[in-house]
């Protein structure tokens, strides 16, 4: 058995020996975040005790509502582990990988960012075709010619003195 499955089974393996009871196993047909994510929230919602829902219920509604004990409030089916693309995850782990974004707006925020230079170029040289290069590169050398007249000037006029 793949090292991955068996880290991944032995949380389970306890969990059932300590508990008792059965085990389930989810599958996605897809590895889309946010399709895990809704089934994390169904699970959690759905394993809460009956009495844990009528105490939450009954608080949002009226005032004195019976508290849940300690055995009531515990989920009746935790998410312990999970096995994403053959590696084991624990249940926070598996918590952070739904929150991240399909793989779609992935790939577009990385085509945004590697299109950026591309565009800066493109204008760039959209203002050269329009001739603002040129002028500036005519503005540079007419700096540099004035430049250098000035320091030509100036060894002369300091050398007749």
């Amino acid at each position: 058995m793949d090292p991955a499955i068996q880290q991944s089974t032995r949380p389970v393996a306890q969990y059932v020996g300590k508990n008792g009871g059965t085990i389930a196993a989810l599958t996605i047909p897809t590895l889309h975040p946010p399709t895990l994510k809704s089934a994390l929230a169904a699970i959690k919602k759905l394993s809460d005790s009956p009495n844990a829902r009528k105490a939450q219920a009954s608080s949002a509604g009226k005032s004195k509502a019976p508290s849940p004990t300690k055995s009531d409030a515990s989920p009746r089916l935790p998410v312990i582990s999970a096995i994403v693309e053959s590696k084991a995850l624990s249940a926070v782990e598996l918590g952070k990988f739904a929150d991240l974004p399909p793989l779609e707006e992935v790939l577009a925020q990385l085509v945004g960012i590697l299109e950026s230079p591309a565009r800066a170029i493109l204008g760039i040289s959209q203002q050269a075709a329009g001739g603002d290069l040129a002028r500036a590169l005519e503005g540079f050398r007419i700096g540099l010619q004035e430049k250098e007249d000035v320091q030509s000037s100036s060894p002369a006029a300091a050398g007749t003195a």
